[in-house]
């Protein structure tokens, strides 16, 4: 429920916006069926998008898992700054092997 600026109650409905307790009361039985069917409809999509998210997030912490492991990191809060040295330490390697073959 959120409060108008004249500190009327307003009921927030989430497809046509703001309603007035007048206009909400004096809704029609019919219009609930419909409704109803809207709202379950939008649960079950708002599910499936929840499912993939859980899905895509298991998926990146068990790639950043396997970095860690690859690098040697113990903390994930480390691991851009551990990656950042390792190809620091790369770019010095390549540079100290091509000037030893000149």
């Amino acid at each position: 429920m959120l409060l108008q600026a004249t500190g009327s109650p307003q009921y927030s409905d989430r497809s046509t916006g703001p309603v007035s307790p007048q206009t909400a009361s004096q809704g029609s039985m019919a219009d609930v069926p419909s409704r109803l069917v809207a709202l379950q409809a939008e649960n079950r999509e708002l599910r499936s998008e929840l499912d993939q998210l859980r899905s895509e997030r298991a998926s990146l912490l068990e790639r950043q898992r396997r970095v860690m492991e690859l690098i040697g990191t113990k903390a994930p809060e480390h691991l851009v700054h551990d990656i950042r040295n390792v190809l620091n330490e790369r770019e010095l390697l390549r540079v100290l092997t091509e000037d030893q073959l000149k």
